[in-house]
């Protein structure tokens, strides 16, 4: 339920198409970061509390996203109708679900989901680590306040620009006391925490794959100093997060071009193939041709850099109690 008042959606078109009226449920992620934690949290989630097969797609050709979707008037009208969530825009007026109210280890679950898409671990300064969570509804805010002050954990509380309200904790006491009670379910928010914890500090600007690759000590993190990051070195950055999302695609077997691109979300087939001959010239993969069309399969280098993805992940199942029971595969 915090996912779905963080970055879920719901929403009924009565406009008569070709398909007739439809009902939407959707969660909007970030592209390629929060790649992972859609394929690995989210979607599974989905299918096993209603027995559904969400799909996602790219959000837009403008816009860097990822929508995870189904249709569905069942699962419609029991988020409206049961859990009480509101259809169309209702970012100001959403609260926490009374429900939840009188338990704390359910208003702690609650904030986890919430905080999975609307809160953030990062770095201020490289070494100095924030918790922060917004939204733009002030009941909700204030249900959160209250929350974090029965846990003793000391925050500050705000109006933030373009957005509305925002909780911020700050003390390395009380990060502490919160993530005991509300870990960090987002793998991009584990990762931070993990380079913050580990001294190495989080540079902003970064991507998943440079996450990995500081975790792993493949990187010096002088190299991602913020004054020497280029306009050039940002879109590497994103691209090699796109790598590492296509090599995960793709695993230990062959895979057909058109189910890969799919798969891993890319924008269209343009920028599939644009990813594919990159990835090729690296040496990543190796593409061959039959009479079923183009297929794709990893190189010796390839199957290093899923390696390399593996003990990211376990370092990351220590950091957040809630990723350790999640496979990788």
């Amino acid at each position: 339920m915090g996912i779905d008042l963080g970055d879920g959606s719901i929403f009924h078109s009565p406009v008569t198409s070709s398909r007739g009226s439809y009902y939407v449920y959707s969660i909007s992620q970030r592209f390629p970061d929060e790649w992972f934690g859609i394929e690995l949290i989210i979607k599974p989630l989905i299918r096993q509390l209603y027995n559904l097969t969400p799909k996602s797609k790219h959000s837009s050709l403008s816009r860097n996203g990822i929508n995870v979707y189904t249709y569905s008037k069942g699962l419609f009208f029991f988020k409206n109708k049961v859990l009480g969530l509101p259809s169309g825009p209702r970012s100001r007026v959403i609260v926490m679900p009374p429900m939840l109210s009188h338990s704390i280890d359910h208003q702690a679950r609650f904030w986890t989901g919430f905080q999975y898409s609307d809160g953030s671990f990062y770095c201020s300064g490289l070494t100095k680590p924030v918790i922060k969570l917004t939204s733009s509804s002030p009941r909700l805010l204030r249900s959160l306040c209250h929350f974090a002050s029965s846990l003793g954990v000391e925050f500050s509380f705000g109006r933030e620009h373009h957005i509305g309200y925002s909780l911020r904790i700050l003390s390395e006491q009380s990060i502490m006391k919160w993530v005991e009670r509300v870990p960090l379910l987002n793998p991009v928010h584990a990762a931070r925490f993990l380079l913050w914890g580990s001294g190495t500090g989080c540079p902003p600007g970064l991507h998943i794959s440079q996450y990995l690759e500081l975790a792993l000590d493949l990187k010096d993190p002088s190299e991602f100093e913020q004054r020497h990051i280029s306009d050039q070195a940002r879109r590497r950055y994103l691209e090699e997060s796109v790598f590492l999302v296509s090599l995960a695609c793709i695993g230990s077997k062959q895979i057909a071009f058109d189910e890969w691109w799919h798969r891993a979300n890319l924008a269209n087939a343009e920028h599939a193939i644009m990813t594919l001959d990159s990835l090729v010239k690296e040496g990543y993969v190796r593409k061959s041709l039959n009479v079923e069309g183009c297929s794709l399969e990893l190189t010796r280098r390839g199957f290093a850099r899923l390696g390399d993805l593996d003990a990211f992940w376990e370092k990351l199942q220590r950091v957040s109690p809630v990723l350790a029971a999640i496979s990788l595969n």
